[in-house]
C-alpha cells in the first residue's frame, strides 16, 4: 500500500461552508472557527442546504456522496475505521472536493483504489483535523477509481460527523 499526503485544507464554520464550496478551483483559504459553539450539533446532515447551493452556483456538476458518520471503537487501542461500508466508484476524471466534519480531533485518510492497488493519502499532512471544524479538501480523481475514507477513531469513543462529496469536471 503506497502512502503519500495531502496538506491542502480549508477549514471554516458552518455559517463558512458556503464559501468553502465557492472557493476557485487550487486555491485554498483558511477560515477561522468559532469555537462557541458546537458545529456538530448545529448541523442536520440532510437540511445543511449543500445540494440546492452547488446547483445555483453551477461550480460542482455531481454530488456523488452525502453520509453521516458515526464511528465506535470499544477496543483499548485506536483503530482505522471506514466511513463506507464499500467503496464508492468515482463517475468522472475530475477535481473532487471531500468535505468533512469530525465531533473528535483525528487524523484522516483518503483510500483510493485504481484497479487492484489501494493508495492511502492522509489528509491535513497527517495532523489531526480539529474537532467540530468544517475541512474540505480538493483532490484529482480518475473515472472508475473506488474511494473511501478512514477516520483514526481512539480507544473507547464513538466519532460522529458528516462527509460530502463533490466532482467537479
Amino acid at each position: 500500500m503506497a502512502v503519500k499526503s495531502i496538506g491542502y485544507a480549508r477549514e471554516s464554520t458552518v455559517e463558512g461552508i458556503r464559501d468553502i464550496l465557492s472557493v476557485i478551483e487550487g486555491k485554498v483559504n483558511n477560515f477561522s472557527f468559532d469555537s462557541s459553539s458546537n458545529i456538530l450539533a448545529a448541523i442536520n446532515a440532510d437540511n445543511v442546504g449543500l445540494a440546492k447551493d452547488v446547483s445555483v452556483k453551477n461550480m460542482y456538476t455531481s454530488h456523488i456522496l452525502s453520509t453521516s458518520i458515526s464511528l465506535a471503537n470499544t477496543g483499548t487501542a485506536a483503530k482505522w475505521m471506514n466511513v463506507l461500508s464499500s467503496a464508492s466508484s468515482v463517475p468522472f476524471t475530475g477535481l473532487y472536493t471531500i468535505v468533512i466534519a469530525l465531533s473528535a480531533a483525528t487524523t484522516v485518510k483518503l483510500d483510493v483504489t485504481v484497479g487492484t492497488v489501494t493508495y492511502s493519502y492522509y489528509l491535513n499532512d497527517g495532523n489531526a483535523l480539529s474537532a467540530d471544524s468544517w475541512y474540505a479538501f480538493d483532490i484529482p480523481l480518475n473515472e472508475g477509481d473506488l474511494i473511501n475514507v478512514e477516520v483514526n477513531v481512539p480507544a473507547g469513543t464513538t466519532v460522529s460527523g458528516v462527509l460530502r462529496v463533490f466532482g467537479k469536471r
